[in-house]
């Protein structure tokens, strides 16, 4: 007769060393995003400074007013859409996987 118990069963080790490896890879996808937030900022910026440079030169807007509305603009509107997007896929993802349990039920 075989045994059903796995030939290693996870121990406190097991579970202490997964806990670590988890705990540095969220570190690390912390960092990531902050330093893809400090991009994003910069680049609407520098965006928002091109933006208010051509509306100076091509409509008369004054530089200062329309770099600051451009920059906002163009980190926000992004931003926000990103947000929308998230939302719909989590409030999406319960959907998706109770259709998936309901597939496999016998009538």
């Amino acid at each position: 007769m075989t045994s059903r118990t796995p030939a290693h069963e996870p121990g406190t080790e097991d579970t202490r060393a997964a806990r670590k490896v988890m705990t540095r890879a969220i570190r690390r996808l912390n960092v990531l995003e902050w330093i893809l937030l400090g991009a994003a900022a910069i680049a609407s910026l520098v965006g928002g400074w091109l933006a208010a440079l051509l509306g100076r030169s091509a409509l008369g807007l004054p530089f200062r007013a329309t770099w600051m509305i451009a920059s906002l603009l163009l980190f926000l509107i992004p931003g926000a859409m990103a947000m929308v997007a998230e939302r719909r896929s989590r409030n999406a993802a319960p959907n998706r996987e109770g259709a998936a349990q309901d597939e496999d039920q016998p009538e």
